[in-house]
């Protein structure tokens, strides 16, 4: 057992003593640094096994605190070492750099990693007066820009393709209404090929 050495092994009525001195001092200081807390975590299980045997546990049971002493020395640790290349990692970095990555921007409602910071004012509204009926406005990850609204710079020129795109498609939608479809395809296809339709 790495973290509980033979040397340091105590007879059964001081470890007793130690294990509650560092449970009523464990319970006292809830408000303490997990760090803290686990540099107590030895004091706190050290005496388990022991207790278990003076009770007159089975010896399964004997054998299961010990597997399961040894498995929270294990992870105790990994959880040192961990914190240990944690401060060793985080030294040279920026605080701002910490931020989660989906923390969402007050200003444009994007997340911080895609706007950066970096806003300007756009007018996302199709030029066009006869474009406006059905205009929703555009939307970007959830996000819906309508009318005079700031945008990340770095989507300003995606959102004005989606209202250019936009202007295009009504645009479209309005010159087709004169074309030939439907039947009318029909009367035409049939006068091609030398059918006449003329009323009586």
């Amino acid at each position: 057992m790495g973290m509980f050495g033979e040397k340091n092994k105590k007879s059964g009525d001081s470890a007793r003593q130690d294990e509650e001195k560092a449970r009523a001092q464990d319970q006292r200081a809830g408000d303490e640094a997990a760090v803290d807390k686990n540099a107590q975590l030895p004091a706190l299980v050290e005496g388990a096994v022991d207790r278990a045997k003076e009770a007159g546990a089975s010896e399964e049971r004997v054998k299961f605190l010990e597997a399961q002493l040894e498995k929270l020395t294990r992870v105790v640790e990994s959880l040192q070492n961990q914190r240990e290349t944690d401060g060793k990692l985080n030294k040279g970095v920026r605080p701002e750099d910490l931020l989660p990555k989906y923390v969402q921007c007050g200003t444009c409602g994007q997340y911080l990693k895609v706007c950066n910071g970096k806003h300007v004012n756009a007018r996302v509204l199709p030029w066009a007066s006869e474009n406006m009926e059905g205009f929703n406005g555009i939307q970007r990850n959830g996000v819906n820009y309508f009318g005079v609204c700031v945008v990340p710079a770095a989507m300003y020129q995606n959102i004005m393709c989606g209202v250019a795109n936009y202007e295009t498609m009504k645009r479209k939608s309005r010159f087709d209404l004169g074309k030939i479809r439907g039947w009318d395809k029909e009367v035409r296809m049939a006068e091609a090929q030398g059918f006449t339709l003329t009323p009586n």
